[in-house]
């Protein structure tokens, strides 16, 4: 699948969409740590027909910019999906989070729920969990982890 990139919030975010714009709202798949969107490519053919697909990789991972001096605290990617979301013209999406994607998905559905028509949570941190601790983590191996093979 060939991606694309957006600027969201003065950063480049990848993405792709498989499927098609046909019945039900879009399902929007958030991957965890350290992974990227290379996380779901087995899982993107087996999803129902007539439905779109986003694939993207968040901030400082995979394709996606590094983060520089913007935020990567659950609040900051959520505020970012719903940019990414209003960017690609979807109002109301099925949001499928994987561990810290979980914890993203969370945040969306608290901050804007009526965009989201479903939240499905794969070993998910809580969002009000994501102790500094594990965000130090985070920063610290971001460098290595961006260099982690995206497929």
């Amino acid at each position: 699948m060939r991606g694309e990139f957006l600027d969201v919030g003065g950063a480049r975010l990848y993405y792709y969409a498989a499927g098609t714009r046909g019945g039900g709202e879009p399902l929007v798949l958030i991957h965890g740590f350290p992974t990227a969107s290379h996380l779901w490519q087995e899982l993107v053919p087996l999803l129902p027909d007539g439905r779109r697909v986003v694939v993207f990789d968040l901030l400082g991972y995979g394709r996606s910019d590094p983060p520089g001096d913007l935020g990567l605290d659950m609040k900051a990617h959520a505020d970012r999906l719903i940019t990414l979301l209003d960017l690609l013209g979807i109002n109301r999406a099925c949001l499928i989070g994987h561990d810290v994607g979980g914890g993203i998905a969370q945040a969306v559905a608290v901050k804007a729920p009526h965009r989201v028509s479903h939240l499905c949570l794969i070993s998910s941190v809580c969002f009000d969990e994501w102790h500094s601790r594990e965000e130090k983590i985070e920063h610290a191996t971001l460098t290595l982890t961006r260099h982690l093979p995206t497929t």
